[in-house]
């Protein structure tokens, strides 16, 4: 959630240094012009540039998206285009019915489930 001219910065790594480091079964890396594309719908001032970590300088491995959001309400395609983006709701119900959960969907159950 941010509110309107709220700042966001991501920082994540690149897909496309995918192999550099070892990952877990449900770690995503993120397609630099994807990222930049999707704040782009919600955000002006849209930046996205390479960031040093450890005791590394910055070689594309993590790169940092920056934005203000803009004034907008989602409408219910635009919910279903960032929760579920092109996957069918069938076949995602079936994989957390399986327990094969997204990295979003846990929390987002965790915190709505009624006891």
């Amino acid at each position: 959630m941010l509110k309107d001219n709220g700042e966001i910065a991501i920082i994540d790594k690149n897909i496309e240094k995918l192999g550099r480091l070892g990952i877990t079964d449900f770690e995503q890396w993120f397609d630099k012009s994807e990222v930049t594309n999707l704040l782009g719908k919600y955000c002006r001032d849209v930046q996205v540039k390479e960031t040093s970590y450890s005791s590394h300088e910055a070689d594309g491995l993590f790169l940092a998206w920056t934005g203000v959001k803009g004034s907008s309400v989602l409408d219910k395609k635009e919910w279903h285009d960032v929760m579920i983006g092109d996957r069918s709701v069938h076949n995602l119900a079936n994989k957390i019915k399986n327990n094969q959960f997204l990295v979003w969907c846990k929390p987002l159950l965790q915190h709505s489930f009624k006891n």
